[in-house]
């Protein structure tokens, strides 16, 4: 009865054509984020004149080959 059914047969195709967009959507997005580069940057350094110990850090974001996010904070500690 299930199998001769037409709108169960036609639900049963649009839940698996939806499943598949759902799955190649999920695999794109897995993709991209495994191409993700992250990378953080500390750099500590004495000021003579001020005498003072400051600290610069920041996090690099590479999502392409071509492009870059640099996030920064100079003088962490002040």
């Amino acid at each position: 009865m299930l199998i001769n059914d037409e709108q169960i047969s036609k639900d049963l195709k649009e839940t698996v054509a939806c499943t598949k967009e759902t799955v190649k959507g999920l695999k794109d997005t897995i993709d991209k984020v495994n191409k993700l580069q992250l990378s953080w940057k500390y750099v500590g350094r004495y000021d003579m004149k001020d005498k003072k110990f400051r600290s610069d850090v920041g996090i690099n974001i590479i999502p392409s080959h071509n492009k870059f996010y640099y996030f920064g904070i100079s003088n962490a500690t002040d």
